[in-house]
């Protein structure tokens, strides 16, 4: 499981890690980064993380990001994205198709990247971690 083995890399290297309620989506992640928090004091559980999560709307989604970002303490975060291109097909196929579509150009955003660079924030993939 990727977020065991990203927990346990934190500790590893001796890193302080937010673990937001959205990555507590079972009882067998709960259970885990409560057991590894009691014996990590870098770990913060139950954190608002980012706060933030893309929504119907663009420009409030991107100022939230900014906001997130600049607000955020030193730690490692996780933001999970779903980029999709908008499609006919994929209008039908996928509920919440239009803030994934966000996702995807918030990623692009120079207004995102701007707030990332000032801050200082290193945007890694799992592999990296």
């Amino acid at each position: 499981d990727r977020f065991e083995y990203y927990i346990g890399k934190a500790v590893e290297d001796n890193v302080r890690i937010c673990i937001s309620d959205r990555m507590l989506w079972n009882d067998r992640r709960k259970e885990f980064a409560a057991n590894m928090a009691a014996q990590h004091e870098n770990i913060v559980t139950h954190t608002k993380g980012l706060g933030f999560g893309m929504g119907d709307d663009y420009e409030e989604g991107v100022e939230q990001f900014v906001e997130a970002v600049e607000n955020m303490e030193d730690g490692l975060y996780t933001y999970t994205v779903h980029p999709i291109i908008e499609t006919d097909s994929i209008k039908v196929i996928i509920p919440r198709w239009q803030q994934r579509v966000n996702e995807a150009n918030l990623l692009l955003d120079p207004r995102a990247k701007a707030v990332v660079e000032k801050c200082g924030v290193e945007m890694v993939g799992w592999k990296d971690v």
